[in-house]
């Protein structure tokens, strides 16, 4: 069959060299299949029938679809992903637990990760966790970590970025990261302070994560802060809060003030 691959799949191929076996092996099938003996091959799987499928191999996934044009029908590969994690919340962890029964990721119960009682994790007391004395993790000092300024890190700028224009990072269409439609999928999610589920988070690039509502709706944006936690802003792209990692593989989130307001468990 024949293929086309679209510029941001070359460049993503050129960027993760561990993916490029998967990706020769993905091209050898296509060229030998036709359409019906590739969607029954046992590495390929539908993410929306008709609209967007997927071929998964030695921890990459392929993200593909079907066209015509006046040559006939042609597949395209839209993206991939290396699904190696680099850092807790790029990719789910199995190790992901309910804070509701294991208290040992609740902070409500585990007070080596509550702020209020190990003051290490508090950036009211811990400097370098602090935004407003620590400049290299406060966006209105550092632009590399604000995506006003840094386009890489802008979702309006960077269609690779954005699950409007990149399929493979909108659960809405993607179901293998949808919570509500993979009930494997064990995080990461975000609670309040009483531990009540409010979101999940989906890995886009190296240093950018989305959060999602429940219903799978795009809330806010995190940009890895170079200390191990990230800074989070609204889809104006204004700064509204501050995650500071824990002991237990989390993260503690605080306001912009410095108010606890949640937490993370991977």
């Amino acid at each position: 069959m024949r293929y086309i691959v679209t510029p941001d799949f070359s460049k993503t191929v050129i960027s993760t060299p561990e993916a490029i076996p998967t990706v020769g092996n993905f091209i050898r099938l296509v060229e030998g299949s036709t359409k019906d003996e590739l969607l029954s091959h046992r590495h390929v799987s539908v993410v929306a029938d008709g609209v967007l499928y997927t071929f998964q191999e030695d921890g990459t996934k392929i993200f593909f679809s079907f066209g015509t044009d006046d040559s006939g029908e042609y597949l395209l590969a839209a993206d991939l992903v290396a699904l190696t994690p680099a850092s807790p919340l790029q990719n789910p962890s199995p190790r992901a637990r309910d804070p509701q029964r294991d208290r040992s990721v609740n902070p409500n119960h585990n007070f080596q990760i509550n702020p209020k009682h190990n003051i290490k994790l508090n950036p009211k007391y811990n400097t370098q966790l602090n935004p407003k004395y620590n400049v290299q993790i406060n966006p209105k000092y550092n632009t590399q970590i604000n995506p006003r300024y840094n386009s890489r890190i802008n979702y309006k700028l960077n269609p690779s970025i954005n699950p409007r224009l990149n399929p493979s990072i909108d659960p809405q269409r993607n179901w293998s990261i949808n919570p509500s439609r993979n009930k494997a999928l064990p995080g990461p999610f975000i609670y309040d302070l009483r531990a009540k589920q409010e979101g999940f988070t989906v890995k886009a690039s190296d240093s950018v994560v989305l959060i999602f509502s429940m219903s799978a709706v795009l809330r806010r944006i995190a940009v890895e802060n170079g200390i191990g936690g990230y800074v989070v802003f609204d889809l104006d792209n204004v700064w509204r809060e501050h995650w500071v990692r824990h002991p237990s593989e989390g993260y503690l989130c605080f306001s912009e003030m410095n108010e606890w307001v949640g937490f993370v468990v991977n």
